[in-house]
């Protein structure tokens, strides 16, 4: 996902976001206006972190176990009825605690399908989990289900400037949501306190201040119930990148996993250590002092095939799946890719309107509409009146996920009207890359996150994932995708060898060739098929490089003339300095490693 003026990765409810916005009003800190220093402004000085977690309802061993034609499932202390139609298995928790679905084969002894967990409480959408099952001597499928880790966290580093002033600093490393508000006043009655965003006059919530515990409390209903702010150690807090007790850095290669990923040192791909150490340094002493400051969680490098730099900061330790934004735009376009090397009725000249349309049907259309290829969205050339960078336009991302007349978003986007003819104007459109998700289901037949498993994520021996879902329950293709950093690289390494990820092929020689061959050309960037492409400047000369980019600064860069891939995580979202490690850190510091 591009610079846009957002919050979450889509909409969430109004309410909610009115919530977290008042939530961001109450936790910046000053005096009172025209008041002195006071002692109790004084003891708010420093760090501060509250977190609160939403566990799901339902998770851990799932039993699913069939007694004659009865089929019954067990998980959390929950039972529930399965029912089990041509081959495909589904239950679904009382009071919507949780759903799963999984296509079960006699033949099989280990199938994977998937959990969906009730709409998470941060940001009120679904999310799909693979959970795998294997048979047991008692014909029982077991499996272990990990729904997404929903949790809000928030960071307050609270300073005087030269004046004797008391300010805030707020950072939010889920949602960003401390860059829309200059919160700067306080006032300390005891105990008590109240708070208040500068030019605000009536935004006021109080809270408490408990002295002896070095915590205070404010109560936000709606976003979850009390949120407990504790002071926290500023030498050792993932407020910062890394603990600034410890700010050394020296390389290591990567540690061995079963991901399929083989890892090297950076001399034995050619590269030299010290531009990677001193880049490495650079962010992890990154000092914390504004909210345009860098907020980097992860960097992965990989060189001729081999992993060779893993490195994270602000305590996020890879294993947990990040959100990649509209960097999973480019995976909804690669699963084009690998439905055509599975032989399915697909290709860039398929018609939009015959996938979706009756023959009767068509005869009604627009005439532009009917010319709609499947190129046409890849390239965000659809011609439909949607525009992301436009929040008047019909098609806006934001417009689609807060409205709620039509849950399906592909039939949301459809029935958008037409502005041009296709092929003759770009415009940034995540309903239209959506609406590609939705044509591979369609041709398929198969619900996208099982196409997913089985066409993307078990060739590329992906681990956990959570895929977003639209409020009809189908997979979301416009971003949100939430991948692991070792993974997220894999899609960069699938392009750059030719489709081929260890031994097996995923994606056709032509298919890379065209993905990454100019189709369009937006934000004075050319752009292929969900693939941006720019070049960068290597000892003197050009060298081609595409990239996946999502919001924040989530990004998987690929050199394939370098046989180089690199992979940034970021939660710098709706800010401009999310493009500072592709523009600047890329060519000034891992380039200039390359011997």
């Amino acid at each position: 996902m591009r610079y846009k003026g957002r919050i979450f990765s889509w909409k969430s409810t109004v309410a909610l976001v009115a919530l977290f916005s008042q939530l961001a009003f109450a936790i910046g800190y000053s005096q009172a206006p025209g008041t002195s220093k006071s002692k109790g402004a004084q003891k708010l000085l420093g760090v501060w972190k509250a977190q609160r977690e939403f566990p799901p309802e339902a998770s851990g061993s799932l039993v699913v176990q069939r007694k004659g034609s009865v089929w019954k499932a067990r998980i959390a202390g929950y039972t529930a009825a399965v029912t089990f139609t041509d081959g495909v298995l589904s239950l679904e928790l009382p009071g919507s605690k949780g759903e799963f679905r999984a296509r079960i084969s006699d033949e099989a002894d280990t199938v994977t399908g998937h959990w969906v967990q009730p709409p998470v409480v941060s940001m009120n959408v679904k999310f799909a989990t693979p959970v795998k099952l294997t048979r047991d001597s008692l014909g029982r499928w077991l499996g272990i289900v990990e729904p997404m880790r929903d949790y809000v966290t928030f960071f307050l580093k609270i300073r005087t400037d030269s004046s004797g002033r008391i300010s805030a600093l707020l950072r939010n490393p889920q949602f960003n949501v401390g860059r829309f508000f200059n919160i700067t006043n306080v006032t300390i009655k005891g105990d008590d306190i109240e708070f208040l965003e500068e030019g605000r006059e009536g935004t006021r919530l109080p809270g408490k201040y408990y002295e002896g515990q070095e915590m205070f409390s404010i109560m936000i209903p709606d976003a979850g119930g009390t949120y407990d702010f504790w002071r926290v150690d500023e030498s050792l807090s993932d407020f910062y990148p890394r603990s600034k007790s410890n700010p050394e850095y020296i390389y290591s290669q990567p540690v061995e996993s079963n991901d399929g990923w083989e890892v090297a040192s950076l001399k034995d791909v050619g590269m030299d250590t010290e531009p990677i150490e001193e880049l490495v340094r650079h962010i992890a002493s990154a000092g914390i002092d504004s909210i345009n400051s860098q907020y980097i969680q992860a960097l992965l490098i990989s060189r001729k095939g081999k992993l060779v730099v893993e490195e994270y900061f602000h305590g996020y330790n890879g294993q947990e799946p990040h959100d990649t934004r509209s960097a999973s735009k480019s995976i909804t376009t690669t699963l084009v890719g690998a439905a055509i090397n599975s032989g399915y009725p697909l290709d860039g000249s398929t018609n939009i309107s015959e996938v979706f349309y009756t023959p009767k049907e068509r005869k009604l259309l627009d005439s532009r509409m009917k010319k709609m290829t499947l190129e046409h969205l890849m390239t965000m050339t659809s011609g439909f009146a949607c525009y992301d960078g436009d929040r008047d336009s019909p098609g806006n991302e934001d417009v689609m996920q807060s409205q709620s007349e039509q849950a399906d978003w592909a039939r949301f986007t459809l029935d958008l009207p037409m502005e041009h003819e296709p092929g003759e104007h770009a415009a940034y459109c995540s309903g239209g890359m959506n609406l590609v998700g939705a044509v591979v289901s369609k041709v398929t037949g198969l619900w996208l996150p099982d196409f997913f498993q089985r066409r993307y994520a078990e060739p590329l021996q992906l681990g956990l994932y959570h895929m977003n879902l639209t409020p009809s329950g189908e997979g979301y293709g416009g971003g949100g995708l939430r991948l692991t950093g070792r993974d997220f690289l894999k899609l960069g390494y699938l392009y750059s060898n030719d489709g081929m990820w260890n031994g097996r092929r995923v994606l056709s020689s032509d298919w890379v060739r065209n993905a990454l061959s100019k189709h369009s050309h937006m934000w004075n960037e050319d752009y292929g098929y969900g693939f941006w492409l720019i070049d960068y400047q290597y000892k003197g000369r050009k060298v081609k490089a595409f990239y996946a980019g999502g919001n924040g600064g989530q990004y998987v860069i690929g050199v394939p003339e370098l046989d180089l891939l690199v992979t940034f995580l970021a939660a710098n979202y709706g800010q401009k300095v999310m493009h500072v490690t592709k523009r600047e850190y890329v060519p000034q510091y891992i380039l200039r490693a390359i011997r």
